[in-house]
């Protein structure tokens, strides 16, 4: 009888470690799907941005330029020069969002080469000079692509808050692994450093 019950006890654990890694996979199955989704979305808001509106702002920039060089009146010349220094702006403003938005190539390229690309992109957009460091006994080229495009989302998304509120002069992103695990597999440590200005955290605010 204890034999027997045991046995049922036994079968009862089976099946839920089975019906919980069945779940884990559907978890991990589903986030890779949405995760895909929002990828594929991502390149196609980037894509009709730069048909539409970028090509709208180029076209807007000529004609600006064509009435700037027939202009004689120095008062409307200098509004018109306003006008043109502010569509630059918003044109590298929208460069620099439809390139955030796009999804890297990934296929049959290192991925240390995609994360280097990644941060002389923020370099070209910010002038902030941008170094990439990542430990010589890392290999990143073993990540999923889920966990690429997780990677580079995150150095993406620090990167702008840097260009955004830090007023840095330099940055750097840094990938370890993390101390005590082993050379594969395993979890890393992302670092982004920057020399900009700090932020006052909740605790440290007057009451």
């Amino acid at each position: 009888m204890v034999t027997f019950a045991a046995f049922i006890i036994l079968m009862v654990i089976l099946i839920h470690d089975i019906k919980s890694r069945k779940k884990l996979k559907d978890n991990r199955q589903f986030i890779e799907e949405t995760i895909g989704v929002q990828e594929e979305e991502r390149r196609r808001i980037s894509q009709e941005l730069h048909d539409t509106v970028s090509q709208n702002i180029k076209a807007l920039l000529l004609s600006q330029k064509e009435l700037k060089d027939c202009c004689t009146d120095i008062n409307l010349l200098s509004e018109l020069e306003k006008i043109i220094s502010l569509e630059k702006k918003n044109q590298k403003e929208l460069r620099a969002i439809i390139q955030n938005l796009a999804v890297p190539a990934l296929a049959n390229i290192p991925f240390k080469t995609v994360i280097n690309d990644l941060c002389e992109q923020f370099y070209d957009q910010s002038k902030i000079p941008c170094k990439f460091f990542v430990a010589p006994d890392l290999s990143l080229d073993t990540c999923t692509t889920e966990q690429k495009h997780h990677i580079l989302r995150i150095i993406q998304e620090a990167l702008n808050n840097v260009r955004t509120h830090a007023k840095a002069e330099e940055t750097s992103v840094v990938i370890r692994r993390i101390s005590g695990q082993q050379k594969t597999g395993g979890l890393i440590r992302i670092m982004i450093f920057d020399d900009g200005e700090g932020f006052v955290s909740a605790n440290q605010l007057p009451p």
